[in-house]
């Protein structure tokens, strides 16, 4: 239980694009806190929000759900904060400028690689002897 909550707890405001890890948890709280129907309820609340189906995505009320989920964990868990503590979160202008940078990445390898078809037609070393002899033909 306690993992659980920590690794929500730590990946809580890295909901886009959302943590692996983040997932996993969030998975294992039906088989985990079982027992807990708050804890359930909360979890399904967030579900219904993060679900591809609804196109509604306010991180606001994302946001919301997260401390509502981790205040019903730490109440199990013998924590007393309060809502609003989840909403205190420390995450330097580098993560994001980092997060940025791989997106413009992945978004260029992919459009790379989906033109890469159009390279395939010639093989590499027809294309390495039309270069050469188009440069002794100069």
């Amino acid at each position: 239980m306690q993992d659980i909550f920590e690794t929500i707890l730590q990946y809580r405001k890295e909901t886009t694009p959302v943590h692996k890890d983040f997932v996993s948890s969030l998975n294992k709280i039906i088989v985990v806190f079982y027992k807990h129907e708050r804890v359930i309820w909360a979890r399904n609340k967030l579900f219904d929000k993060l679900s591809a189906e609804n196109q509604n995505k306010n991180q606001l009320q994302i946001d919301w759900l997260i401390a509502d989920l981790l205040y019903e964990m730490a109440s199990i868990l013998w924590y007393n904060i309060k809502q609003t503590a989840y909403f205190d979160y420390y995450s330097p202008q580098q993560f994001a400028d980092t997060l940025m940078i791989d997106n413009i990445l992945k978004i260029e390898m992919w459009k790379f690689f989906k033109n890469a078809n159009n390279l395939n037609e010639v093989p590499l070393e027809e294309k390495n002897a039309i270069s050469i002899d188009s440069d002794v033909a100069s």
